[in-house]
């Protein structure tokens, strides 16, 4: 009997641990934000209405604009946050022309 004690106790102090713990946070598959440092993309494939393509950290995401707006292939953007496999995005700045 006091075997089988000694086998349960290390298991019943692990379930209140794994109990215990927080809630995930929300976020981008597992990329976490950190604090005061947006998640930028550069944009792939043209942002239309329809939708368009972004470069993140080494894979090309689904995209729209977050109010809708045309933003250039080039352009680099900020996550706003993910509907499903599209991320909503802003624009933050516009691609440099070369006039040479």
């Amino acid at each position: 009997m006091i075997e089988v004690i000694f086998w349960l106790v290390p298991f019943a102090f692990l379930g209140s641990v794994v109990q215990s713990r927080p809630p995930k946070n929300k976020n981008l598959y597992g990329f976490m934000q950190p604090e005061g440092f947006p998640m930028r993309g550069k944009v792939s494939k043209d942002i239309t209405s329809e939708g368009g393509r972004v470069a993140f950290r080494g894979s090309y995401w689904k995209a729209r604009a977050l109010q809708g707006e045309f933003i250039p292939e080039g352009s680099v953007v900020q996550i706003v946050r993910q509907e499903g496999a599209t991320l909503i995005v802003k624009l933050i700045s516009l691609p440099i022309q070369n006039d040479r």
